[in-house]
Parts: C-alpha cells; sequence; structure tokens
C-alpha cells in the first residue's frame, strides 16, 4: 500500500469519527466542540496536499474526500455560529432583564390575582407573574363554569413559547389577559 492510500485511508477513518463527534455535540450530548480530532484531520488533508509520488485514482479519491470533508467543515461552522447566536441572543435577554430595574425587584403582591393585564419579560425567570395570571385565569374558568383547564406545566409552556414568539418579532415584553370570550376563557397577548 502506497503513502497515499494509507493516507486517504486514515482521512477517510478520522472523518467518520469526527463526524459521530459532531452529531453528539450538536446534539447536546457532549458539552465540548471536537476541535482537537478537527485539527487533525486538517493536518492529514495538508499532508496529503505535500505527498508528489501519487497515482491518478488516488488523486480522484483524495480529491473526493478532501471535498466532501471541506463541506462538512463548513456546515460545521455555519451550525457553530448560529449556536453561539443562540447563546448570545439568550444571554443579552437575562442580561436586559437582569439589569432592566435593578432597584425595584419584583415582589408577588404586585403580580396579584387582580385582574388586568401581566406584563412578563421571562416565563421560566418571573413564576410569580405566570402563577398570578395561571390564578386569573383558574378564577375565571370558575366564574365561567368551564371545565375545560389546562395545568399549570402546560400554561406556563404556553406563556413562555408565547413570549419567545413576540421577542422573536422585536418585542421586549408581552403582556398578556384572561378575558371571557362567548363563554369561554381565553388569553389575550399582545406586546408591551
Amino acid at each position: 500500500m502506497s503513502r497515499a492510500s494509507e493516507l486517504i485511508y486514515e482521512i477517510n477513518h478520522e472523518f467518520a469519527q469526527l463526524k459521530k463527534d459532531y452529531i453528539l455535540y450538536f446534539s447536546g450530548n457532549t458539552a465540548r466542540e471536537p476541535t482537537q480530532k478537527r485539527e487533525y484531520l486538517e493536518k492529514r488533508i495538508r499532508l496529503m496536499g505535500s505527498i508528489t509520488k501519487i497515482k491518478p485514482a488516488e488523486i480522484f479519491q483524495a480529491d473526493s474526500l478532501i471535498s466532501k470533508v471541506h463541506s462538512h467543515f463548513r456546515l460545521w461552522d455555519t451550525q457553530l455560529e448560529r449556536k453561539d447566536n443562540r447563546i448570545q441572543k439568550k444571554l443579552q435577554q437575562q442580561r436586559e432583564f437582569a439589569f432592566s430595574n435593578p432597584m425595584e425587584p419584583v415582589k408577588p403582591e404586585q403580580v396579584s390575582s387582580k385582574a388586568g393585564p401581566i406584563r412578563v419579560t421571562d416565563a421560566q425567570l418571573e413564576r410569580e407573574r405566570v402563577v398570578a395570571l395561571y390564578d386569573q385565569y383558574i378564577r375565571m374558568n370558575i366564574k365561567t363554569g368551564s371545565s375545560s383547564q389546562i395545568g399549570f406545566g402546560k400554561f406556563q409552556g404556553f406563556i413562555h413559547s408565547q413570549t419567545s414568539k413576540f421577542q422573536n418579532r422585536g418585542a421586549k415584553a408581552v403582556e398578556f389577559e384572561i378575558a371571557e370570550k362567548e363563554g369561554k376563557v381565553v388569553i389575550k397577548t399582545r406586546k408591551a
């Protein structure tokens, strides 16, 4: 077996391992990006380019393999960029929430179960607001005699998804209001 054939085999093997590692990384099963393996594979590819005695069949194999590797590199870079953007956006939202009004923390009495809209910036961090909203929801269901109520977990998930949807459109906060419409309990949502 020639040196070029050995190197093609090694690059192919390392590439297969690297693909598995990136799948695990992007699915959240591993915490670290496999940068060392990627750098090693890049060195092997550069070494392949420095070989002078190579057969035409090996050139074809090497070119197609290297092309496939580089297309995966571009794909992974795009996915890494998206992941970084999501993380940065989430951190920015947390910073904005933490420093929006640091001298005036939210007190449970400020979000009492009185009727009226309740403003939510982050459904997971502002649990007391979601609880107050859920309390309004339950009271309105009792008032209307409705038996089709959802549990708190689903309710909180709905509030979270609506908040995220509006924030993706540029809203900093969302106002929720529990109301009655044609004998049914509805949750009105609007940009704050």
